[in-house]
């Protein structure tokens, strides 16, 4: 008997060690072209499986350092960007970790991965929660929500931008990719979402 499923995790993209963090590092042999056969090789393997299958992607979730905590280099801002796309634009139901949308921090240990929303600067704003107890202090690479939400080339703009443009076009959630290579260099490849 065949086991249909119709959604899971899409693990192999997420985390410090992930297709997405790689490719946007450029770590070891991570390209364009590699991130674009990452998806085509899941695509198919869920395809064998149930043709109607939905791709859950997700970059990080509570188990996981942030993804802000990758990118360390003058570029960090772009780079958090870059990923939030590379994840954001892939096909199926897509699972964003709170806080990823302004490039919060957490590492370490569990209770800093779970730190709060970071909604303010000001001391005495009031959160919907306190961190954990054991959570540590730490400062944030990016400004608050707060901040960001009124800022245009914002980490948070950028996110919000990326979702209005999947929800204004279904092809991008439901659709399926196909590889082009392009300028006929095999390191220049483009996802075509049909």
């Amino acid at each position: 008997m065949k086991k249909i499923f119709y959604s899971c995790f899409n693990f192999s993209f997420g985390d410090s060690g992930g297709v997405i963090s790689n490719t946007v590092k450029h770590t070891g042999d991570a390209t364009a072209s590699s991130y674009g056969w990452a998806i085509m090789t899941l695509q198919d393997a869920l395809s064998a499986y149930n043709l109607d299958y939905i791709d859950a992607p997700f970059y990080t979730n509570h188990d996981m350092g942030r993804a802000a905590e990758h990118y360390f280099s003058e570029y960090s801002a772009s780079q958090t960007k870059m990923a939030q796309a590379l994840n954001l634009l892939m096909s199926g139901n897509s699972f964003p970790y709170y806080g990823e949308e302004l490039g919060m921090k957490g590492f370490g240990r569990d209770e800093n991965k779970r730190a709060p929303m970071y909604w303010s600067d000001d001391a005495d704003c009031l959160s919907l929660c306190d961190g954990p107890a054991d959570m540590e202090d730490f400062d944030m690479n990016f400004a608050s929500y707060e901040e960001q939400s009124t800022d245009g080339d914002s980490i948070l703009r950028f996110v919000t931008q990326t979702i209005r443009l999947r929800n204004a076009y279904p092809v991008i959630a439901r659709g399926t990719e196909v590889l082009e290579e392009t300028l006929s260099l095999p390191m220049y490849s483009i996802v075509v979402l049909i």
